[in-house]
């Protein structure tokens, strides 16, 4: 299993541009999450996702199959309660998308 750690200040990012956006270049995200899945890890047919709906639609827009954590009941779950979770061997990466303020 490939593992990519990204961590993205989205918020940064988007205010160091500010000055150069026009509306219809501010893309969402989870778009842009799913872009880069697509392009930097290809191999990646499965992933399973913890956070909201619209990450969920991005990935499956991009052609990835998508277990989402909120089907399992498993939105609230503690680091331990993770760690001892069945796992599927197809599943190619893992996706923990929240909004600012949900942590």
């Amino acid at each position: 299993m490939q593992l990519l750690d990204i961590d993205i200040d989205i918020e940064k990012v988007a205010y160091s541009f500010y000055s150069v956006l026009f509306f219809p270049q501010i893309y969402a995200s989870s778009y842009l999450t799913a872009l880069y899945l697509k392009q930097f890890a290809p191999t990646v047919k499965k992933i399973y996702v913890i956070g909201k709906y619209g990450i969920v639609e991005e990935l499956k827009l991009q052609g990835f199959e998508v277990l989402w954590a909120q089907d399992h009941k498993e939105l609230s779950m503690e680091a331990k309660e993770f760690a001892n979770l069945e796992t599927d061997d197809d599943i190619g990466a893992v996706v923990r998308f929240y909004l600012f303020g949900e942590i």
